[in-house]
This record gives structure tokens, sequence and C-alpha cells, in this order.
């Protein structure tokens, strides 16, 4: 019994399909007779005699020696589609083929039609594929084409695919071989309407010199490569986005890495029993997703928000048909194609002018002006006549003190500090180097940076039994390099001396975001890390614990609209990735490396595709941007409890013990063997909204920093009054992250030398 898809084909050369037309026409299955034999014959007799101008009367003449006594109705064949109930009156197969494929030559001389009707492709995946197999047929560049897919047509593929709105739900493979009957009742089409799988690969492209691979599956993908290396089968991939073209020349060398080595040594069976998302870091190398055009690049934020999947454009889609066409057809004629990735970029090809604005270049933490040597020692000059150094301290002492200060923590690893030192004196100076973030308004993260390195000298100075006295110094905001904080020291006595117990851990001291092999806080954390804060700052600064579900909630939502407010807004997206560092063997000295923060490798492409301003910029124009606000969920989710210091004051000398504070509780924590992580960017931006208002917020951000604020306001309980200053995250994990590298001594450190 012939299939949904096979048109019958009756030759009126033979008698007995003569008598099964008859019947059907009986059957009253005939919906509507076409008849143009006579037009089709006229048209291969002017086509057999391109150089004659045959009139009417010549034409009709040849056509009758062409019947040679017989009539019209005994010529040919009739050809019935019982989909559509039509039967249509074609030449024969030999004079069909010969007339249809008239205007190929010769672009594709007879003899490579004729060998090209002996060629067998397989093709997998039918949305570009099914252009592919049009375009394909179109040329008649196979004379068996196997077609698998085992989906049904559904109302949002009409943007790519050439259908109508009655063929909806039913398989696209019984929809293309109809479409290919329709054009040429002579070409075989087999169908796998349940698509290619393991079960069914091998009888699939047993005997094929082609396959065409546009299928979803990275599964199918690996093992169709993989037989097909192992057959000598050469593969072609199109994507349909910026016209990626994937050539695999198996049948050249079979020792071709798969997939051009994107997925080095990855076997099919590899991915046997991965999710969907472990599949992810061997998926992106293959559509080249960081080199993808700008809407799908933006697409990858919006699937499942404001879209449903990938986008697709018939366009695209057309060409790349047309495309893979032309590349399978010199393949199968034995052209010298080359292996390799290519693109068809029509948006490159014929380009627009660029508009002026928006260049996407951005500031970063290494773009800085030289260190103005002179203006610092001028400094250090005016101090020590008025503070004369009473003893002379080593280099080796304080080059100890330094290394230990810039293991402090600091906002986005900026490490804001340049060194000093004469005598018995260090000094601390602001390095105006870096850029103005968001973050850091009015300096006061780089205070709590500076208290925090305070700290870790006081420490490193009491274990080397020396006592340290340390003066803050104020200067204007649009101060050059300015004195910051200045440490004199000088001997214990014997009855004076001890060691803090903190110091070893300031070199084990992290930043932890890895929400994964949780294990439960050990009790009374909290309270300990309260009574230390009260013991030592009472008076400049408070710290409260939640660990209730609901008042975790009111933290999640409020971090949900800080993140999406930080990526969407322009400054506060260049500030995010100046602070962040690439490389995956950790070589930059500044910066928050990114494989430091437990990033799926689907976050992680995200991450990298935010990077680029245009896509940032074309997220703003569509409104969209909502999986931002996802950013932080699983750092909530793993949380055993949030921290909140609290000041009353909002000036240097409030945050730079806040610094202090904050270093000891980090220290603390981190010999219970608890992970700490900073969370406070929103606080920053409270303080700023309130007191830039619109500098760098609109009327819209700076309603949702409000709804911020009321929001912490509600889950710690705050006073009137009271300042959120800090906010932080504590949990126990068994897993360590690689900790972000500092600057060597030599880069924030001016020696003696320059005084000269």
């Amino acid at each position: 019994m012939p299939a949904s898809y096979d048109a019958l084909i009756y030759d009126m050369s033979i008698g007995e399909e003569r008598k099964e037309l008859a019947r059907l026409k009986e059957e009253e299955r005939i919906f509507e007779i076409i008849d143009t034999l006579e037009i089709q014959l006229q048209d291969f007799i002017a086509c057999q005699r391109p150089a004659s101008k045959l009139s009417p009367s010549e034409l009709e003449s040849a056509v009758k020696a062409h019947l040679d006594g017989r009539s019209l109705d005994e010529y040919g064949c009739w050809v019935f589609y019982p989909w559509s109930g039509r039967l249509v009156h074609l030449l024969p197969e030999d004079e069909f083929k010969q007339l249809r494929t008239d205007r190929n030559q010769y672009k594709i001389t007879e003899e490579e039609q004729r060998s090209l009707s002996d060629k067998k492709i397989g093709l997998i995946g039918l949305s570009v594929g099914h252009a592919v197999a049009n375009s394909l047929a179109m040329e008649r560049s196979f004379g068996e084409l196997r077609i698998a897919d085992f989906d049904v047509l559904d109302l949002s593929n009409l943007n790519r695919i050439r259908s109508s709105v009655h063929h909806i739900g039913i398989p696209k493979t019984e929809l293309l071989a109809r479409e290919i009957a329709e054009l040429d009742p002579y070409l075989k089409v087999t169908c796998y309407d349940e698509g290619v799988t393991e079960e069914n690969i091998d009888e699939f492209i047993d005997g094929l010199d082609l396959i065409i691979d546009e299928c979803d599956s990275i599964d199918i993908k690996i093992i169709t490569r993989e037989k097909a290396r192992a057959k000598g089968i050469p593969v072609i991939m199109e994507t349909s986005d910026r016209g990626m073209l994937d050539i695999e020349r198996y049948d050249l060398d079979r020792e071709l890495p798969i997939l051009h080595g994107l997925v080095e040594g990855l076997r099919s069976e590899d991915l046997k029993g991965l999710t969907n998302e472990e599949k992810i870091p061997y998926v992106l190398p293959i559509l080249g997703l960081e080199e993808s055009s700008l809407g799908l690049r933006t697409s990858m934020f919006e699937i499942e928000r404001s879209i449903s999947t990938w986008p697709q454009l018939g366009s695209d889609v057309m060409v790349g048909g047309g495309t893979v066409a032309n590349v399978a057809r010199r393949i199968l004629l034995g052209r010298a194609v080359k292996n390799g990735r290519y693109y068809i970029d029509m948006d490159d090809m014929i380009a627009e002018e660029s508009s002026p604005e928006s260049s996407g270049e951005k500031a970063s933490i290494n773009s800085k002006q030289d260190i103005d040597h002179e203006r610092i020692l001028e400094q250090v000059r005016s101090y020590i006549a008025e503070h004369p150094s009473r003893s002379d301290y080593t280099d080796k002492f304080f080059e100890n003190l330094i290394l230990k200060a810039r293991k402090a923590p600091s906002g986005g690893n900026t490490q804001p500090w340049l060194w000093h030192y004469q005598g018995d004196t260090l000094f601390l100076f602001l390095d105006t180097r870096l850029p103005e973030t968001l973050y850091n308004f009015m300096h006061m993260g780089s205070w709590i940076a500076f208290g925090a390195a305070a700290e870790n000298i006081e420490l490193t100075a009491r274990n080397a039994h020396m006592k340290t006295s340390m003066t803050q110094h104020h200067f204007d905001a649009d101060a050059s390099f300015p004195l910051a904080v200045s440490f004199s020291f000088s001997k214990m006595t014997d009855e004076t001396r001890q060691e803090d117990e903190l110091f070893e851990y300031i070199d084990q001291r992290i930043t932890n975001r890895l929400n994964q092999n949780l294990r439960p806080l050990p009790e009374k954390i909290d309270t300990a890390i309260q009574e230390r804060v009260h013991a030592t700052f009472s008076g400049i600064t408070d710290v409260r614990f939640i660990t209730e579900p609901e008042k975790k909630a009111l933290i999640k939502e409020t971090l949900s609209i800080s993140d999406k407010l930080m990526m969407m807004n322009p400054k506060g997206h260049q500030d995010l990735y100046g602070e962040l560092a690439w490389e995956k063997d950790f070589s930059e000295t500044e910066g928050i490396n990114v494989h430091s923060l437990g990033l799926t490798p689907l976050e992680m492409a995200g991450m990298r595709i935010a990077k680029d301003e245009s896509v940032m910029s074309f997220i703003r124009k569509i409104d969209g941007g909502d999986r931002f606000s996802e950013m932080n969920h699983k750092s909530v989710d793993a949380s055993a409890a949030f921290g909140l210091f609290t000041v009353k004051e909002f000036d240097a000398a409030t945050y730079f013990k806040l610094g202090k504070a904050i270093q000891d509780a980090w220290l603390y924590t981190t010999s219970q063997e608890v992970a700490f992580h900073p969370m406070s960017g929103i606080l920053f931006l409270i303080q700023r909204a309130e007191q830039e208002g619109k500098r760098f917020f609109s009327d819209a951000e700076i309603s949702q920093i409000e709804k911020c604020k009321s929001l912490i306001k509600e889950a710690f309980d705050l006073d009137e009054g009271t300042i959120p200053a800090f906010m932080f995250r504590i949990y126990v994990t068994a897993d360590r992250p690689v900790p972000s590298n500092r600057r060597p001594l030599d880069q924030i450190t001016i020696k003696h030398d320059h005084t000269r």
C-alpha cells in the first residue's frame, strides 16, 4: 500500500496501468483533472530545437509527429495526488527530466545531471532542511532523498517553512514529500517520520553519498558524524544565522575531528544520561553563539521570557537552503570543496552605514593614567615634616605588611590602594586611576577596603610584636592620589605582646560564591559575630541577621530588582564588566575572575554575550532583560542567613571603621569554615540615588531603588535613621573557588628611589 505522501503514477504505455487509471476514475476520488500535456510537448520540442524559431503551425505539426499517431490521452503519464484529489497529465519520465532541467544547462552539464540522478542524500531536520530539500529537488541534485523529522507542522513554523495553514498538524516529512512529488513525481523520497534515532541510524545512512544535518539534538549530531566518518560520508550543516555553514569532508579524510574539533574528544556515549543543562558546554561551540547575530545573541536572554525559543527568519532559511544545495551539488560532483566553517552573512556583505553613537567602548580598570609620584611624595614629605620618624624599619617588614594588606577584600577586587613607606610609617593612598563606579559612591567602597586592609595590617604587626597607630586623612572627592591612612609602628613591651588567632586566616579568607555541596551552619555563629562586633566596634556599627524564609524572600526580591537594574543601566553594565576578569588560568591581577563565580556553562555563555553593549542596547530597546533578575536566585536559596552591618553616619570615618569590623567578622567566619559572600551593591545605589538623584538613573530606576530600600528595611526591621551599609550572606559549602589574584608589590608600592 502506498504511503500517504506517495503520488500514484500511471504510465499510458503500459496496458495494465491504463486499466488502473480507469478504475481510479470510477472511485470518485478525483476532484480535479489538470491536462497541460500539449503545452508541455510544445515546450519540450522547442527546447530540443533551440536554434529553430518554430511558428505555431510548425510547432503543432512537430507535436503530431512526436506523438507518432498516438492521441494525447495515450501519451505520457497520469499522476494522481491522493492528498489533493488532483490528477495531472505529464510527459514521460525521461522527457519530463530533460525539460525540467533544461535551464540548468550549462551550470550543470548533462553528464553532471546524470551523475546527480544516481546520488543518495540523507537530510535530518526539516526547518532549514525544508528549504534545503526544495532547493535540491528544484535542481534535481539527487536520485533519492531520505528525510527525517519526528515533528508535525505548527503555525509558528510558517515564518520559515513554505506551507499552508490547512497543513497544520501534519508530519513535516509527509508535507515535504508531498511538495517534492508535486514538483517532480519521478524523484524518490523516503520518509523517516520518527526522525533519526540510535535504532534506525544505520539503516538511514546506509548507501548515502552525503548527509545534511539540520537537527536540534546534540546526541544525533555526534552519532551521525561518528557513523559518517566511519563510512567516509561528507556532512553539511547550516544554522540559518549569519549564514553559518559547516562542511566536514569525511569522504576525503576519515581522521578529521568531529565538528572541526570544537567538541574535542566528545563521543556519543559521553552524552548518555546527561541533562540538557549538562549538554550545554558541547552545544554552544557547535552553534558558535558568541559569533552569532545580534538578534540571536539577544534572544538567549529572552527565551521563555518574551519569546518561546530561538528565532529564525524565512529569508535566512531560504538563503541557507540555497547555500547548502549549492555546496551539496559540488561535493556530489567531486569538486574540491574545502572542509571548514563558513559564513555567508548578508548583513555583513550588504552592510548598513554605522551609527556614530554607541561605539560599545567602555572603561576598564586597566586603562589608567600614570601614577603621579611627585604628588604622592609631596604628601609624604609634608607628613614627615610634622611627624618625624623615631625608628627606621626594614623593607622586609613593610613589604610583609603590604602583602597582607593587599589580601583585604575590595569591591570588584579593584584594589584601590597605593603604598609608600619611610622610617616607621606606612602610607596608604587612594589610587585615583580607577574609574568612578555606581557602587563606589563618594569612595565609600574604597574606605571599606581601606578599613579591611588596616585590620590586616594591625593583625600582621601584632603577630610581629609591633603596635600599630593609625591616622585617617580626609580628602576632597576630586583629589589626585590623596593620602588616606598613615600607619606608624612601635615595638610592644613584653607585657603588651599578644598575637591574634585570626592572623593565620588572612591568607585563607576568600569570597565564596559557590552554591553546591551545602552543609549546616554552625550553631550560634550569628550570635558570635554580633558579640565580636559589639565588643570592638560598638557605637560605630551594628550587625543583624535574618534566617526566616519570608524575610529571605524579601532579599531575593531586592536582588532581583537591583541585579536587573545594574545590567540594564548603561553605567551599571559598564561598571560590572569593568570589574570582571576572564582568563581561565586566573592570570589577571585585578578584577573578579568569572570562573570563580560557580556559573553553569549556559550562564557563562550568557555573561560573555551580555558583555557586548550592542546586545544590551538591543535588550533595552525591546524592554527585555527579565532573566537578569535571576542572577542571584541560587545564591539566595543556598544561603543559611543574611547579615547586615548598619551605621548611623554616611561618612569616610565611619566606613573606614566599618571596613575593619567587616574584615574581623569575615576572618572569624573563615576560621569557622563558614562562607562569607558580600551582596551590598544595592546599598550604595540607595545612597547615590538619594544624594545625586537622576545623575545616572531614570525616574523608573529611582523608583526601583526606593522599593529596594523599603524591602531591606522590612526584612531587617530597620529604624528610621539607621543606614544599611553592608549586606552579606553566610553558609557552609565543601567547595572552595580559585581566589582572585592581587596586583604585585611593584605595581602598588611607590619605592624610595622616587624621592630622588
